[in-house]
């Protein structure tokens, strides 16, 4: 793989010498020789070289440092000279792995694939276990096997890591955890910063080429299965959190400064400086939304002051009969409770039912700072203030903008018109328009309604991608996974059954590691997916505490109140026997390896890693991963109520009424509008089934009475 190693190794093989009688022949250390023929040392100084070259006969420096290696190469090489510290298991996977990587990647065989990192990591990166037809162990061990390989072709080594670091560099990483930064986040720097220190780097000499260079240095060496975008997106968090850590006065005595990304912002494709949007975001997060979760007025004034100004609500005196009557039933009560509501919302106060909650809030911001990006982009005009944003002229000028730049495939979105909903909601109720230019932002919101009625363009297209062979692997994925991890739980009792006496010693162990655990949380919240196809919102929060219910039959029912869900109904998802089961025996076995002293406490279902309270926020990703690499199709976690709707309608084109039910729809219509394109077109290919049918009896009764005639079957089937 290397010439000039190549060369050394004729040599020695000519001469018989030994590595370490060539090393000190040359006056080097008695390891030079051995350092250059297993890759640790790439390229000799030149002097050295030179006289490498005199002793063996070759000139070395004429050759270059690496050729290009085949997979025929390098197969060749396992057999011959394989690593010394490979076992033969190990080895014997790598062939077959190359062999495979050859089949799949081109069809030029292995004399003519070439293996170079960057190939690997895009042919990797670009397909799954699913479309390449194996089970997901079998490519997660192929993957393995090739980022062996290319370690050997690249001979990169183990990197330096931040525990082999001293000085500034491994200061600034201890002091991260006196200083509030998670795991999370020292799992990202530890990396950067132990390159830093082996670049020879000073904290002082930091500057937004030094991400740069640490995303090719990612990019060259970094890990063999993870896409460029995803190196590239590491790095961009680096940068940030490096930011993030010069605003503390501990690492700006280190000497830390901020720098400015060389990355630019992926999110602000607009080009817009944040400095014009300040104004703008700063009126909503100070006075928007406080208004729009009801504890303020639209003029700033506190909920609580405008209760003090409201007069005593009356109650008239009468019978002390009906007034005892009254207060039983809590009539007294409800009637104060209207009146004082009706004033606060006369106040302009915003009562329960027309509150935003956070996710809204979160959404409504990003919507109004994608319409003032996109107008500045446009136009030049900068909106300055909420009032700006809702004169219906400029929103209309905003939201023509931000449609053409969001829909560049011209299929339709409902973007646009979900951000001027928003919009409209501030112009009547925030800055108090008249009611003119209500009705005017409401035909903009009817201007940009989208084309299509029902399921997007874009999420059809998902849903055609599910062939029979895919909705099989769907609809099973849950019951593989456990399968799997059973098998590898089987397969871990019996390695440690030699070691059980000792192991007692130690206490009970764990019946799960994280790793299997983590799979079969995905497990669980596929099967919940699947049973009700709640929202993700709705899936995340479940509480052990509160909303969990055993049935009579012993069946678990999940029950969310209302307060928690889109429609403000309450929503139950039954469980049926073998879920149920398997909810259990997560419960009871599984949840517990998820636990540390960090989350200990947590009652949701799906507990956060490093926090008693709050959920797993990296499920929903995982999920999706999951269902990517087994299903062999790319989805998003709202998809699912798409796709089980899709699958029972296809199953049974009737089932309309119990698909609205199970998707928790409070119009049929609703339910018809997003699956009349496919009652359409399974009522056709029911027609055309029923048209085959029909033709074949047809011909099954002419071809029975040509035989009670005596004529042969196939000459009239023909004349029919």
């Amino acid at each position: 793989m290397n010439p000039i190693a190549d060369a050394i190794r004729a040599h020695i093989a000519e001469t018989g010498k030994s590595m370490r009688a060539l090393s000190l022949e040359l006056g080097q250390g008695e390891k030079f020789i051995a350092d250059i023929l297993s890759g640790k040392s790439k390229r000799p100084t030149p002097e050295a070289l030179e006289r490498l070259s005199e002793k063996i006969g070759v000139d070395l420096r004429a050759l270059p440092v690496n050729r290009q290696i085949t997979v025929a190469d390098m197969i060749e090489r396992l057999r011959k000279d394989p690593p010394t510290d490979w076992s033969t298991s190990r080895i014997r996977g790598t062939i077959s792995a190359l062999g495979w990587y050859a089949k799949t990647s081109c069809a030029a065989g292995p004399e003519h694939t070439i293996l170079d990192r960057p190939s690997m990591r895009s042919f990797l990166s670009a397909t799954t276990a699913a479309a390449q037809g194996v089970e997901p162990n079998s490519f997660s061990t192929y993957a393995s096997h090739l980022r062996d390989v290319a370690d050997l072709v690249a001979r990169t080594g183990r990197p330096l890591q931040i525990r082999d670091v001293t000085g500034p560099w491994r200061q600034a990483y201890d002091q991260m955890s006196e200083h509030g930064f998670t795991e999370w986040d020292k799992g990202l720097a530890g990396p950067f910063l132990a390159w830093c220190s082996g670049k020879g780097i000073g904290i002082r000499d930091v500057v937004p080429e030094t991400f740069q260079s640490y995303l090719n240095m990612r990019l060259t060496s970094g890990k063999l299965t993870a896409s460029e975008a995803k190196h590239r997106k590491v790095a961009m968090e680096v940068h940030r959190l490096w930011n993030r850590l010069t605003t503390q006065d501990a690492y700006r005595d280190l000497g830390m400064r901020a720098v400015a990304s060389p990355f630019g912002d992926d999110r602000n494709r607009y080009g817009m400086p944040p400095e014009l949007l300040e104004p703008l975001l700063a009126e909503f997060d100070r006075h928007v939304v406080p208004w729009v979760r009801g504890e303020t007025t639209p003029d700033g004034t506190p909920v609580d002051v405008i209760l003090d100004r409201l007069s005593p609500v009356q109650v008239a005196s009468g019978n002390c009969k009906l007034a005892q009557a009254k207060k039983y039933i809590g009539k007294s009560s409800r009637t104060g409770r209207k009146d004082r509501e009706a004033r606060l919302s006369a106040a302009g106060v915003l009562l329960s039912r027309a509150q935003w909650q956070d996710n809204t809030v979160r959404k409504a911001r990003a919507g109004i700072k994608s319409l003032a990006m996109a107008l500045w982009s446009q136009t030049g005009v900068v909106l300055e203030s909420i009032e700006e944003l809702t004169d219906p002229e400029l929103a209309e000028a905003a939201a023509t903008a931000l449609d053409e730049m969001t829909d560049e495939e011209g299929i339709g979105s409902s973007y646009v018109e979900s951000v001027l909903k928003k919009v409209k909601k501030l112009a009547g109720g925030y800055v108090g328009r008249s009611a003119e230019e209500v009705m005017a932002i409401s035909s903009l919101i009817s201007d940009f309604k989208p084309d299509f009625a029902g399921i997007a363009p874009r999420n059809r297209r998902k849903l055609q991608q599910l062939t029979p062979e895919r909705i099989d692997r769907f609809l099973a994925l849950s019951e593989e996974i456990v399968a799997e991890v059973n098998r590898q739980q089987k397969s871990r009792r019996s390695g440690g059954r030699k070691n059980r006496k000792r192991k007692s010693a130690k206490g009970n162990q764990p019946r799960f590691d994280a790793d299997p655990a983590a799979q079969l949380e995905v497990a669980l919240a596929h099967d919940i997916m699947l049973a009700r196809a709640p929202r993700t919102a709705n899936l995340l929060c479940i509480d052990l505490a509160h909303h969990v219910r055993r049935r009579a039959d012993g069946g678990i029912t999940i029950e969310l109140p209302p307060d928690l869900t889109k429609t403000k109904m309450r929503l139950e998802i039954p469980l049926g026997t073998a879920q149920s089961a398997f909810f259990d025996a997560y419960v009871e076995h599984v949840r517990p390896a998820l636990m540390t002293p960090v989350n200990a406490g947590n009652t949701h279902l799906f507990p956060a890693r490093r926090s008693p309270h709050g959920h797993y926020t990296m499920l929903t990703k995982k999920l999706v991963d999951t269902v990517h690499h087994r299903v062999g199709m790319r989805i998003h976690p709202h998809l699912y109520r798409h796709i089980v709707g899709w699958i029972w309608l296809k199953e049974d084109p009737n089932a309309l009424p119990a698909v609205q039910k199970l998707l928790g729809h409070k119009r049929l219509e609703t339910t018809m509008q997003f699956y009349a394109e496919l009652d359409e077109t399974l009522a056709l290919q029911h027609w055309a089934d029923q048209l085959e049918r029909k033709s074949d009896e047809r011909n099954s009764r002419v071809q029975t009475r040509n035989r009670s005639r005596g004529k042969p079957a196939g000459d009239n089937s023909a004349a029919a």
